[in-house]
């Protein structure tokens, strides 16, 4: 599956990732209902969310493992959409 060109050599891989980054662009979001709206199952996106606070292209408004932290994304996030 080939991924979405997202500034000079950036890609968005994968359509769940593509979905949540899409699903955040509309404001904060928390996991449960992030992970709704896009189909996939709290665990998975959970995991995903996880993934991109690692890289930096979301952020929590409280500690992340914190039940109903609001998701949003970072200036690199929006970059890369």
């Amino acid at each position: 599956m080939g991924g979405v060109r997202a500034g000079p050599n950036r890609r968005i891989r994968g359509s769940h990732r593509r979905r949540l980054l899409d699903h955040l662009s509309d404001g904060p979001s928390t996991v449960s209902v992030a992970g709704k709206a896009v189909g996939l199952r709290l665990p998975h996106a959970s995991a995903e969310l996880k993934r991109m606070r690692a890289e930096g292209l979301v952020q929590s408004d409280s500690d992340s493992s914190q039940r109903g932290a609001k998701q949003q994304l970072t200036a690199a996030g929006w970059e890369l959409l």
